[in-house]
């Protein structure tokens, strides 16, 4: 084989984004169960939603089954707001989940106007 030359293997889709089960497992030790004071309901544990421990062998989250889950998180939280930003490439809608303090989260289009500011100096 000359150099340079290698083998190539076909590109392989996973049905879902491999950001999925990082992004829960990273989110767990910022919003884990009982980690927030004066919640009106308990803060559901990744567990409780997805009926598996994330990083259990064998067991990956869907799409779906992510989506639920943060969907649960913010229903359950004050400090945590998912916003809709678009569409994946498989036409699903894409969230981000944006983290803070209940007084932060309400003023979400004022940081946004400061970070589009810093971004497009005049």
């Amino acid at each position: 084989m000359k150099e340079g030359q290698g083998i190539s293997f076909p590109a392989r889709r996973s049905p879902h984004p491999r950001w999925v089960l990082p992004v829960l497992v990273l989110l767990l030790g910022f919003v884990g169960p009982g980690s927030l004071n004066g919640q009106s309901q308990a803060i559901p544990t990744p567990e409780s939603v997805l009926g598996f421990r994330p990083g259990a062998d064998f067991q990956l989250a869907s799409y779906e089954e992510s989506l639920a889950y943060f969907q649960r998180l913010d229903a359950a939280s004050d400090h945590l707001t998912l916003l809709e930003i678009g569409r994946t490439s498989e036409d699903r809608p894409f969230f981000v989940a944006l983290i803070s303090s209940p007084e932060n989260l309400a003023q979400v289009d004022r940081y946004r106007e400061i970070s589009w500011r810093l971004a497009h100096p005049k």
